[in-house]
């Protein structure tokens, strides 16, 4: 069976700084997140938190063949079918803010920040 895996990605404050994360999955309209986040019991969730590059976008590919591999796999050996999320999570300054984040919330575009 085919499968159509799709990207999404979306900026959310984290300690007051906007960053990127993105998911990658079969179904990501709002509706089905939600109805995925309700119903655990058939839910497998993968972060990734890139090194260096700290982008999200570089592991886009990667994300998308361990979802098919999995996916493949279940169909295989005949698993109930599970919904496979596979979040990545952006550093801070690895990506482009949109402009008009640049200079909302405590985010400077051309701020340095503390590793403390």
């Amino acid at each position: 069976m085919l499968y159509e895996i799709n990207r999404r990605v979306d900026w959310v404050l984290v300690g007051g700084r906007w960053t990127r994360v993105s998911v990658i999955g079969t179904d990501l309209f709002n509706e089905t997140l939600d109805e995925i986040r309700d119903n655990i019991g058939n839910r497998v969730v993968i972060l990734m938190i890139p090194g260096n590059p700290g982008n999200d976008g570089f592991y886009a590919d990667f994300g998308q063949k361990i979802l098919k591999c999995l996916l493949l796999r279940d169909e295989r050996v005949g698993n109930r079918k599970r919904h496979y999320l596979f979040y990545t999570v952006s550093h801070l300054n690895h990506v482009v803010l949109p402009n008009e984040l640049k200079n909302s919330g405590k985010h400077r575009h051309y701020g340095e920040f503390l590793l403390t």
